[in-house]
């Protein structure tokens, strides 16, 4: 990925994704089953469903394809699920 960092391609079985523009960026190092890795910049919706997927080492496998398609909505993804995960999807809706 143009401005990698060389950590970024050195983690073993992993492949890293990244969305964004500008100030917001996201990007996600992907293992089999995992978040391996995350970095925000900007926008910080996704910062708490991060650090819980992450540290949790949260079973992604459901949602691993979309994150790999081109194109991929990567934020509204991971909100989605993290969400449904939390049982706050219901909650979430009504206030947004």
């Amino acid at each position: 990925m143009r401005g990698s960092s060389e950590t970024w391609q050195l983690l073993p079985n992993t492949i890293a994704v990244a969305k964004g523009g500008g100030v917001n960026q996201l990007r996600l190092v992907l293992a089999e089953r995992t978040i391996a890795g995350a970095l925000l910049m900007g926008e910080q919706t996704l910062s708490l469903p991060l650090q819980e997927l992450v540290s949790r080492q949260v079973d992604i496998s459901s949602i691993r394809p979309q994150l790999l398609g081109a194109d991929a909505p990567l934020g509204q993804v991971l909100l989605e699920f993290w969400l449904k995960l939390s049982g706050l999807q219901k909650d979430y809706a009504n206030n947004h």
